[in-house]
C-alpha cells in the first residue's frame, strides 16, 4: 500500500466576505499502482478512521471492495478486500455499537447476475462474518446502510430487476441480513437514488434524480415514506431546472438538506454548480443556493449540517478536459456562502465523495484523487469576533421604565479581515426578546476592535424578576460567539419612564490614531461595488512597506497586478480598468508585509 501526504494548492473563493478557507492538517492518499477510491469515511473513535471504497490494484478480481483503517493522523493500521474476481465496490460504511462495521456496495461476482446489492458485516478488525446479496438479473446497486429504529438494516439503492425500468429500491432486513420487506419508486422508469436514510418518527425518505421527464433532462426527486415503506409524499424539487441530487440529511428542525448539482446549457453542453436545497419537513423548500461558476462541472456528493446550524458539503469541480480539482463548500444556516475550496489540479477524476466531523470539529473528507483513495482532514477558520460586555454597574438593578449602561465591545482576534452582526436582547423565563440588531456595515482588519458605551431601557410594564442581558455575535441569526450578565427589575413603575424596549447609541469603528493622523491597521475597499468598466481600490497602510495589490477571476486566475512596490504609510489608491473583461464576480488582494486581506467586487456590463 502506498501512503502519502500531498502537498495541495488551494484555490479560496470567500463569496461574502474576507474569510480564510480551511486550514489544510494534512491530505494523505492510500493506492497502488491501478485505481482506488473512497465512497464513505467515519470517525470511528478517538484514534481513528475507517474508510470504505474500491481497488483495483488489490483483492481477488477485477475490482474489489476495499477497507482502510487509520490512525488520528491517517497512516494506515490496516487494509482489507472483499470480493470475487469480477466487479465489487463499496458505497457507503457504517460502525456498530460493538465495533465492527456494516459496509453496502454492489457485486458481480456474487448473487443473481449483473450487479447485485451487496451487504457485508465484519467485526472490529474487519474480517466478514457474514454477507448477503439483493436483486434480480439486471442491475441493482446499494448506495446507502443504516440501522431503523427498532434494529433492523436498512439499504438503499436503485433497481432494474424490479418495478418499471430503473426506480429507486428500499430494502428492510432483519439483524441477520434476511429481509423483510422491499419497496420499489419512481416516476416512470428512469429514477436513480442518491440516497436514503431513516427519519426520526420511523419513516425514511428518499432522494436522488429522475430522468423520467421530458423537461428538464434531470430533476431531483424526492420519495417520503412511513416506516412501512408506504409513500407520504413526492416531490420534484425545482422542476423548471435541470438539476440532481447526490444526498440527503434530516436537519434538526425536522426539515432536509439535499446536495446535488444545477446546469445551464453553456457552449453546447450542461455546466452545473454545486446545489444545496433546504426543506421543511413537508418537502416544501425554504431556500436553495447554487456555488462555484460555470466554467466546471460542479457537483456535491455529500452533504452534512454543522453543529453551528450551517451545513458542508463535498463534491467536485470538473472541467472535462482535465485540470479537476476536489471542491468544498461551507455555508450558514440560511445557505449564504462562508468560503468554498478547490484543491488539486489533476488530469484524472478529482472527487470527494463523503464528509464526516470529528469531536475536535475538523473535517473529514475522502474520495478520489490520482487514480487513489484520499483522505483530507481540514480545520474550520477562525471566522469569529469575540465580545466583551461590562456594565456601569454590579449587579445590575433597575425599576421598570428606567435603563441600565454598559460597555459593549467587538474584537477581531484572528489574522484575517472579519465582519459580524450584533444583536441583543433579554432573557426572562426561558424566552429571549431581541432589543437590537446591529447589522454590519464595515468589515474589522486583525486586531482592530468596535467599542461604544450603550444603553438598554427596560419599558414600564416589565414584570420584577431576574432576566439575563444576551449579545450574540455572528451572521445574523446564527450566532458563533455570545455574552451574558443578569440584571434584576424590582420595584414601582416609573411614571413617566420608558414604554419600549431600545438600545440608545451605535457602534463604531475605531480605526484612527489621533496622535499621528495616520490609521492604525490596515484596510481596504472599492468604489464603486458593483461596477461597469471601472472601480477604484482605496487602501491604508499603518507604516510604509512593499505592497502588492492584484486581481484574480473566480477560477483563481490573477487577471491584474495593480500595485507592486514600495509605499509610504497612509492611504493609497489604485484604479482597476475592467472594460476587457467579462461581467462575473472578481477578488482583489492586498498583501503588505505579513498581512494578507482579499475582497470581493463584481463586474456589471
Amino acid at each position: 500500500m502506498r501512503t502519502m501526504i500531498l502537498i495541495a494548492i488551494a484555490f479560496v473563493f470567500c463569496m461574502e466576505i474576507a474569510i480564510a478557507g480551511p486550514e489544510v492538517l494534512w491530505i494523505k492518499e492510500y493506492g497502488g499502482d491501478v485505481n482506488e477510491a473512497a465512497f464513505g469515511v467515519k470517525v470511528i473513535d478517538e484514534e481513528g478512521y475507517i474508510l470504505a471504497g474500491s481497488t483495483d490494484s488489490y483483492g481477488a478480481g477485477l475490482i474489489d471492495m476495499y477497507l482502510v483503517k487509520t490512525d488520528d493522523q491517517g497512516d494506515t493500521l490496516w487494509t482489507k478486500t472483499y470480493g470475487g474476481s469480477l466487479h465489487d465496490a463499496a458505497r457507503a460504511i457504517r460502525e456498530r455499537a460493538d465495533g465492527g462495521y456494516d459496509i453496502v456496495g454492489s457485486t458481480v461476482s456474487f448473487g443473481n447476475g449483473n450487479f447485485d446489492c451487496w451487504l457485508i458485516v465484519t467485526d472490529e478488525n474487519g474480517d466478514s462474518l457474514w454477507s448477503k446479496t439483493f436483486g434480480g438479473t439486471s442491475e441493482d446497486i446499494g448506495k446507502a446502510v443504516g440501522r431503523t429504529l427498532s434494529g433492523d438494516y436498512l439499504l438503499g439503492g436503485y433497481t432494474e430487476s424490479y418495478g418499471y425500468g430503473e426506480q429507486y429500491y428500499l430494502i428492510i432486513t432483519d439483524e441477520m441480513g434476511d429481509t423483510l420487506w422491499t419497496r420499489t419508486y419512481g416516476v416512470s422508469g428512469d429514477d436513480r437514488l442518491g440516497s436514503a436514510i431513516q427519519t426520526t418518527d420511523g419513516g425514511f425518505i428518499l432522494a436522488g434524480s429522475t430522468s423520467s421527464l421530458e423537461d428538464p433532462a434531470s430533476c431531483t426527486y424526492l420519495v417520503r415514506t412511513d416506516s412501512f415503506g408506504d409513500t407520504l409524499w413526492t416531490k420534484l424539487v425545482n422542476p423548471d431546472t435541470i438539476n440532481w441530487c447526490h444526498s440527503v440529511k434530516q436537519t434538526t428542525d425536522g426539515g432536509y438538506i439535499l446536495g446535488g448539482a444545477i446546469g445551464a446549457w453553456r457552449w453546447g453542453a450542461y455546466y452545473t454548480k454545486i446545489y444545496l436545497v433546504k426543506l421543511d419537513s413537508l418537502g416544501d423548500m425554504e431556500w436553495s443556493n447554487s456555488y462555484g461558476d460555470y466554467e466546471y462541472y460542479n457537483s456535491a456528493f455529500c452533504v452534512r449540517q454543522t453543529p453551528d446550524g450551517g451545513y458542508i458539503a463535498v463534491g467536485t469541480a470538473d472541467r472535462f478536459y482535465g485540470d479537476n480539482s476536489v471542491l468544498l463548500v461551507r455555508a450558514n444556516g440560511a445557505g449564504d456562502s462562508l468560503w468554498a475550496v478547490r484543491y488539486y489540479n489533476s488530469p484524472d477524476e478529482a472527487r470527494l465523495y463523503d464528509v464526516a466531523q470529528t469531536p475536535e470539529g475538523d473535517y473529514l473528507a475522502a474520495g478520489q484523487v490520482n487514480n487513489n483513495m484520499v483522505l483530507m482532514k481540514l480545520r474550520e477558520p477562525l471566522y469569529c469576533c469575540d465580545m466583551e460586555m461590562t456594565p456601569d454597574d454590579d449587579p445590575v438593578v433597575v425599576q421598570p421604565g428606567g435603563s441600565f449602561s454598559y460597555q459593549g465591545t467587538l474584537i477581531n482576534p484572528s489574522t484575517e479581515t472579519l465582519i459580524s452582526d450584533v444583536w441583543i436582547g433579554v432573557i426572562y423565563e426561558g424566552e429571549f426578546f431581541q432589543t437590537r440588531l446591529f447589522e454590519a456595515t464595515d468589515s474589522l482588519q486583525s486586531g482592530e476592535f468596535v467599542t461604544r458605551h450603550l444603553t438598554q431601557n427596560v419599558p414600564n410594564y416589565a414584570p420584577e424578576g431576574d432576566y439575563r442581558y444576551m449579545a450574540y455575535g455572528g451572521a445574523y441569526p446564527y450566532p458563533c460567539d455570545s455574552v451574558w450578565f443578569d440584571f434584576t427589575v424590582e420595584g414601582a413603575p416609573l411614571a413617566d419612564g420608558n414604554s419600549e424596549w431600545s438600545v440608545e447609541e451605535l457602534f463604531t469603528n475605531v480605526d484612527e490614531d489621533i496622535s499621528t493622523g495616520l490609521p492604525s491597521t490596515i484596510s481596504i475597499d472599492n468604489s464603486p461595488n458593483p461596477f461597469n468598466a471601472a472601480t477604484t481600490i482605496t487602501y491604508q497602510l499603518p507604516e510604509s512597506g512593499n505592497v502588492n495589490l492584484s486581481v484574480y477571476n473566480l477560477s483563481g486566475q490573477k487577471v491584474a497586478t495593480l500595485e507592486d512596490g514600495h509605499r509610504n504609510a497612509g492611504e493609497h489608491s489604485a484604479t482597476w480598468d475592467a472594460s476587457n473583461y467579462s461581467s462575473g464576480i472578481y477578488f482583489y488582494k492586498l498583501t503588505a508585509g505579513d498581512r494578507v486581506i482579499t475582497k470581493r467586487m463584481t463586474l456589471l456590463k
